[in-house]
């Protein structure tokens, strides 16, 4: 197999990786912004007039910084596909196999994660709508954190089973994706 095609297959896997120094540099420039703090004050007495928690509402910033990171990488294993394709005898272009599965596993658990965390948010906001915000339970809340933590760990350990997988020479898909594109 080339080098060059496995290369162009780890980097898929690579680059649907930034999405977590991406979301972390967010959280950090928002956080440590006076117009962050000017906004996350805002969505406060936003939320509390819709019954909500501040707990609620810090863990609905993460999650809309994690989801912009998400959405700006989502496309570039779908780039690097679309880069290698290779011409045949009927001048058709055609993706690398080893490539094109590893794009389309990259993008495939990214929009998961998108799904995941979007079902998660509305189910979260619905437990912190019901029980009134003295009494909520932090967990409940916290647990959009967890989520995301979890996403993360869990990328970072199926991208280096992939990584694995290509050396070898076949493409391993994400476990818990949904199979948006084939």
């Amino acid at each position: 197999m080339h080098l060059n095609l496995q290369l162009n297959a780890v980097a898929c896997h690579i680059v649907a990786l930034l999405w977590i120094p991406i979301a972390s540099g967010l959280a950090l420039g928002v956080g440590n912004s006076h117009l962050g703090n000017i906004m996350f004050l805002g969505s406060l007495a936003i939320a509390a007039d819709w019954d909500h928690s501040a707990n609620f509402t810090g863990m609905a910033w993460l999650v809309a910084i994690v989801l912009v990171a998400i959405l700006l990488i989502i496309w570039m294993p779908l780039m690097i596909v679309l880069i290698n394709l290779n011409p045949t005898a009927d001048h058709v272009r055609h993706p690398d196999k080893l490539v094109y599965r590893s794009g389309i596993n990259a993008f495939n658990w990214l929009i998961s994660c998108i799904i995941w965390l979007t079902m998660s948010v509305t189910l979260v906001e619905w437990l912190d709508r019901l029980i009134p915000p003295p009494e909520s339970p932090v967990w409940i809340t916290w647990s959009l954190g967890v989520l995301i933590l979890m996403l993360a760990i869990g990328q970072i350990i199926m991208a280096i089973r992939a990584c694995w997988g290509i050396l070898n020479g076949r493409s391993n898909r994400y476990f818990f994706a949904f199979p948006v594109l084939r």
